[in-house]
């Protein structure tokens, strides 16, 4: 694929991770992070790797729920609806997973379209499996 295709492939995430971000701010989710990025108080090294550390694992939880729903012999593909019309199954926790991390993007001006482009560049230049077993 040429670079212009890659940049293709990633338009609308940066927008996308806004929206997530802004979501969560409404919500009430953002207001620790959000003072311990302006500076505005004093938190000490340790508060701030707990915290991010968290951000990481609240993804890792997400693809935790996804495996549960085949652990209990869900379908991967397979959408159904709690109480509620809460969406639920292995879509729906994999949804949550790229919210959550775009959420973190737009919280931290990451620029993820730059970023999954760059990745997606650098391997497509990889070798086969890695030059690793299968």
């Amino acid at each position: 694929m040429s670079e212009l295709d890659y940049k293709a492939l990633t338009y609308g995430l940066n927008n996308l991770a806004s929206a997530c971000y802004a979501n969560a701010k409404a919500h009430g989710f953002t207001e620790y992070g959000d003072m311990l990025r302006s500076g505005a108080f004093e938190f000490t090294d340790t508060d701030k790797l707990m915290y991010e550390g968290n951000l990481l694992m609240l993804v890792v939880g997400e693809l935790s729920e996804a495996h549960e729903q085949l652990r209990h012999g869900r379908q991967m593909t397979e959408r159904y609806y709690s109480e509620g019309s809460k969406p639920e199954g292995a879509p729906s926790e994999l949804a949550d997973v790229i919210i959550r991390v775009l959420d973190i993007c737009g919280a931290y001006g990451i620029d993820i379209e730059a970023v999954v482009a760059e990745k997606m560049r650098y391997n497509a230049g990889r070798p086969f499996l890695h030059n690793k077993k299968f």
